[in-house]
């Protein structure tokens, strides 16, 4: 007995035992749909393997060590420049008590008395005017504060 077109074709579309229960979809047939075989399973899983490439990447950039920064100022330099180390020292309380200064505006004057200079910026500029500075001003503060 002969089978029919139909008969055949919904032979064909059954999957056997050893093809398994998803055979049938992936001949193209109308069994279940094959998990990984859509296009929208496909768009979803580059998404996901996008985007947790991305989070790995992002923890090993926080386990990486950071290179150390790299410092503008000459080797030998001072950290901060002598004008900033004046102005920081004359809105200091130690300092103020330290020369009996009622406030910042007198020790400025005084600093800028003893040193020979007009403005304390040109503590930066000028060698000697940053000698004094160092013998009468700051080593002077610095040895009350040790002892």
């Amino acid at each position: 007995m002969r089978q029919s077109r139909y008969e055949y074709m919904e032979r064909r579309d059954e999957p056997t035992r050893r093809q398994g229960r998803f055979a049938a979809k992936q001949r193209g047939g109308h069994g279940n749909p094959h998990p990984y075989g859509s296009r929208k399973y496909w768009l979803w899983q580059d998404a996901y393997d996008a985007e947790r490439k991305a989070q790995q990447e992002a923890r090993r950039a926080a386990q990486r060590p950071r290179p150390a920064a790299v410092s503008r100022r000459p080797a030998g330099a001072p950290v901060q420049s002598l004008a900033q180390l004046a102005g920081a020292l004359c809105n200091n309380t130690a300092f103020l008590a330290w020369g009996g200064f009622a406030d910042s505006d007198e020790a400025a004057a005084w600093v800028r008395r003893v040193c020979g200079v007009k403005s304390r910026r040109e503590l930066d500029t000028d060698p000697a005017a940053a000698k004094l500075f160092h013998d009468r001003v700051r080593r002077p503060f610095a040895a009350s504060r040790d002892q």
